[in-house]
């Protein structure tokens, strides 16, 4: 089964796209086996889109009863703004039997932001020039870009021009940025923000979870290609392999280590090797193999065998040996960014396996949807960091003591990784935020919003709001303490306790035209197409803007668009006055 906006594989029984977050078309099993044949567009490469129709919220994306724990899987910006990095979440499946149809111009694929996308031909790609990085989560500084189908522009005015672009990838803090040209041609954007041409007749790409390397193939024949490691400081590449199946292979964190398959004659007839960039790549395993994810050492890649499509097993390879971790496996896998934990589904319940565990724990009697991965995440979506093909490389030096979504509940992974503690019924949230250290989260339904602050066996809920007011939507800041709701009848509230919400707008028509601005602590709505700014009362509301059709959070500020006589221009604030970004 393929989603039918960007083409990613995805498991038989998807309602939203993990990739681009897209709601599903419903399709027959023969259509969906049928699909099973073709070839999705490569997954560790998100394509660049011209974004047409109204915004989105993450929230919109995540669907109302009973499909937040699918929109858990989708890939989505954060409430505010601080996008991930290439976002891919790509189900096990099985390898293509036929090339992958690159796709020119600009599929409907948001490249970060899934779920939040602005009017017209703007596409917010979000490169941010990392100032420092926490253990388990990403500090972005101001400096970010923006493409718009013939450059990309930054948050202060500046243009930089670059011709062609076809598909992108990124690392997980978006520092580095590769794209693939019309024409075939593999660039990469330095630190300068300059276009570096690496190479000619490329088919694919991957950058690695650091950013220190690229890898990509090269030649006609998409079964038989030359795959090589670029190392971006360096600004060399190193071929690693001939005869390489220019698809489903993964890249380390690090940039070292390379997986993929080779003798590529259709789904079960291949070769599944390793290789230490510089030295020669090692045979693993055969037919039917696909590649997981891969550590900095060597000593911890995972991959299945889908040999045998109604029995999937999972395998962990220590550099020397494989060995046989699960049977009956499927859906996504979740690893910890140093590839030593995984997080999966077997036989419609949910494991935890860790390196060195005598057998992996079930922890959850349900499959396992998504996991919350991003340190600041503001939505009900998932965060997904790191290229790997087939596995999702959460942005978490370890998976246990955090919160994930299987089919019926929202569950916390306790941390001997032995078992988990239920905090909610997924059915019927229509939005879910997990505060910044990761210790408390809120949730919305059936028009009551609460907050979880105690996770385990000591958790404690609250509701937020006990009053007559259904909450149709509402907003939140890293820490969750401020918090602005809106209503069923069109009114944007501040919460300030359980008894009392503070009317902040009487006329507020879309729940989705609302952004935070976490540095000046205010909210940003639009009423009456006028763009304004509040804190937690409404009588010292301020007009940012006239003819505003569209808001988002967006790299610590807000994105806007102003409409005039048929020209969309965009705007970003953080402070002080509104800089002009571009218009078409």
């Amino acid at each position: 089964m393929f989603c039918d906006q960007c083409g990613a594989e995805l498991p038989d029984d998807s309602v939203f796209c993990p990739k681009c977050g897209a709601r599903l078309t419903s399709v027959d099993s023969e259509a969906n086996n049928a699909a099973g044949e073709a070839a999705p567009e490569a997954a560790n490469t998100a394509g660049a889109v011209s974004v047409t129709g109204a915004m989105n919220t993450a929230a919109n994306a995540a669907g109302t009863a009973g499909n937040v724990a699918a929109a858990a899987n989708s890939t989505a910006g954060n409430g505010t703004g601080n996008a991930p990095a290439n976002m891919t979440n790509v189900s096990s499946g099985t390898p293509a039997a036929e090339p992958p149809k690159k796709k020119k111009g600009f599929p409907f694929v948001p490249v970060i932001l899934i779920g939040i996308v602005l009017v017209a031909v703007i596409v917010v790609v979000a490169i941010f020039l990392p100032k420092g990085k926490t253990k388990d989560g990403i500090e972005f500084s101001e400096k970010s870009l923006m493409y718009n189908g013939s450059s990309f522009f930054t948050t202060d005015g500046k243009e930089l021009e670059v011709n062609n672009v076809d598909t992108l990838a990124y690392n997980y803090d978006n520092s580095v940025v590769a794209y693939l040209t019309t024409d075939d041609t593999l660039y990469v954007i330095d630190s300068e923000l300059t276009p570096v041409e690496i190479e000619n007749d490329v088919l694919n790409m991957e950058v690695s979870y650091s950013g220190s390397s690229i890898a990509y193939t090269v030649g006609a024949d998409y079964t038989a290609t030359t795959l090589y490691v670029y190392n971006v400081k360096k600004d060399n590449s190193e071929k690693i392999d001939t005869d390489v199946y220019a698809y489903n292979y993964l890249v380390s964190p690090n940039g070292k280590q390379v997986a993929y398959l080779k003798d590529y004659e259709g789904n079960s007839d291949n070769t599944l090797y390793v290789a230490v960039v510089g030295k020669d790549g090692k045979k693993v395993d055969k037919d039917g193999c696909i590649p997981l994810a891969i550590g900095d050492n060597g000593k911890s890649f995972f991959y299945t065998d889908n040999s045998d499509s109604s029995n999937v097993k999972l395998y962990w390879y220590n550099g020397k040996d494989a060995e046989k971790i699960s049977r009956d496996v499927s859906g996504s896998y979740y690893f910890n960014n140093n590839v030593s934990e995984i997080l999966f589904t077997k036989s419609d319940n949910t494991y935890f396996y860790r390196i060195g565990m005598d057998e992996p724990s079930k922890v959850a009697g349900d499959a396992l949807i998504g996991m919350w991965n991003y340190k600041y995440e503001t939505t009900a979506q998932d965060y997904t960091f790191g290229n790997q093909s087939s596995g999702v490389l959460v942005n978490r030096s370890k998976l246990t003591e955090w919160v994930f979504a299987t089919e019926g509940d929202i569950c916390y992974l306790n941390k001997d990784g032995k078992d988990s503690a239920k905090l909610c019924d997924a059915d019927g949230i229509s939005k879910i935020t997990v505060a910044q250290n990761g210790k408390s989260l809120i949730y919305l339904k059936d028009g009551k919003l609460y907050k979880i602050t105690k996770f385990g066996a000591d958790r404690e809920e609250t509701e937020l709001y006990e009053g007559d007011v259904y909450i149709n939507g509402y907003v939140a800041g890293r820490d969750l303490s401020n918090i602005y709701v809106v209503s069923d009848e069109a009114e944007l509230y501040y919460c300030k306790s359980k008894k009392k919400l503070v009317k902040i707008s009487n006329d507020f028509a879309n729940r989705n035209n609302m952004a935070y601005n976490e540095t000046s602590k205010t909210i940003f709505y639009i009423e009456d197409e006028n763009l304004y700014s509040a804190g937690k009362s409404g009588k010292k509301k301020e007009l940012v803007a006239e003819n505003v059709t569209d808001v988002v959070n967006y790299a610590d500020g807000i994105l806007y668009m102003v409409t005039e006589d048929g020209v969309n221009s965009y705007y970003y604030v953080k402070k002080g006055e509104p800089v002009k970004i571009m218009e078409d």
